[in-house]
C-alpha cells in the first residue's frame, strides 16, 4: 500500500482529537476537511504569502515632480511624474532595516531628500513620503494595525 499523508498515524491521531466525524456535510471524509481546514488556516495567516512594504509618495506641492526615484537599502524604484495634488502607492523590496530616499526634479530644481524614516522589508510597515509646498521632503512610518 502507497504511504500518502492521510496514512500517517499522527494525521489520524489530529483529525481524532479535533473530534471530526467519519463523514461530515454527506460524503466528504474528515480527511479532506482537515486537510481543507490545515490550508485555510495556512493560507489565511500569511504563511508563504509574505508582503512587502506600501510606500505612499504625495505631491502636496504646486509644480509636477519628474524623473522621481524611490531608494532605499537594496531597492531602487524609478516613477516619471507626479501631478500637484496626486499620490502613488507601490509596493518596495528593502534588504533588512532601511531608510527612504525620495529624488526626484520640479522645474529647474533637482531635489533629494537624503535617507529618511525607518522601516523593514516586511508587510507590517506603510511608509509615507510627502512633498511639500516649498518641495522639502517629509517621511513618515507605521506599523499595520492587526
Amino acid at each position: 500500500m502507497k504511504s500518502t499523508l492521510f496514512n500517517t498515524h499522527w494525521f489520524s491521531k489530529l483529525s481524532w482529537h479535533l473530534k471530526i466525524p467519519n463523514c461530515v456535510f454527506g460524503t466528504v471524509p474528515r480527511r479532506s476537511l482537515l486537510l481543507l481546514a490545515l490550508t485555510a488556516t495556512l493560507v489565511g495567516n500569511g504563511v508563504g504569502c509574505a508582503k512587502s512594504p506600501l510606500v505612499t509618495v504625495t505631491n502636496q506641492s504646486s509644480v509636477t515632480i519628474s524623473n522621481v526615484v524611490v531608494s532605499g537599502t537594496g531597492f531602487s524604484e524609478a516613477l516619471s511624474s507626479l501631478a500637484p495634488g496626486k499620490s502613488l502607492d507601490l509596493y518596495v523590496k528593502p534588504k533588512g532595516e532601511t531608510g527612504l530616499r525620495l529624488v526626484f526634479d520640479a522645474g529647474e530644481k533637482h531635489m533629494d531628500s537624503g535617507n529618511q524614516g525607518y522601516f523593514e522589508g516586511n508587510g507590517a510597515y506603510r511608509v509615507k513620503a510627502v512633498v511639500s509646498t516649498n518641495l522639502t521632503v517629509m517621511v513618515s512610518t507605521d506599523l499595520k494595525h492587526y
